[in-house]
């Protein structure tokens, strides 16, 4: 079984704002592991899932640089990402280039994006980081098509 891990390396905002960028250009897929973690974190923290789930500990650990397995992260991301709504990846992806302008003009994802969008953004990141960094698979979920 394949493991994956995230470094040790910080993130700075302007690190989320040239990821977010570069998924809007279609340039997918790009995270940096501190970015993934990132990622991680937000959707562990997010509230749309409880704490008590096995997925948000999974979040948790990688988010905190542990090992996890990659078929762990994987499904732990699209528990989370089942909780916004497969709508919001549909959403997310039909305004890509919208959603990296208004980026461009405001330099602020909050003002961007709601909070459940967000979230669904950077489930799909997290998603193409783990791609990257083990492998495809062939479940990759409706919103992947």
């Amino acid at each position: 079984m394949r493991t994956v891990r995230a470094d040790d390396f910080e993130i700075s905002d302007d690190e989320v704002l040239i990821g977010v960028l570069s998924w809007a250009d279609d340039a997918r897929p790009w995270a940096s592991s501190a970015f993934a973690r990132h990622a991680a974190r937000f959707l562990a923290d997010s509230g749309a899932i409880s704490d008590d789930w096995h997925a948000t500990h999974v979040l948790r650990r990688f988010a905190d640089g542990e090992e996890v397995l990659a078929s762990d992260l994987r499904w732990a991301t699209r528990k989370t990402g089942d909780q916004f709504g497969a709508s919001a990846f549909v959403e997310l992806e039909a305004e890509r280039e919208a959603i990296g302008e208004r980026l461009s003009e405001t330099g602020e994802l909050e003002a961007t994006l709601d909070h459940n969008r967000k979230g669904a953004l950077f489930a799909v990141i997290l998603l193409d980081w783990v791609e990257n960094e083990v492998g495809p698979w062939s479940d990759l979920g409706p919103w992947r098509g």
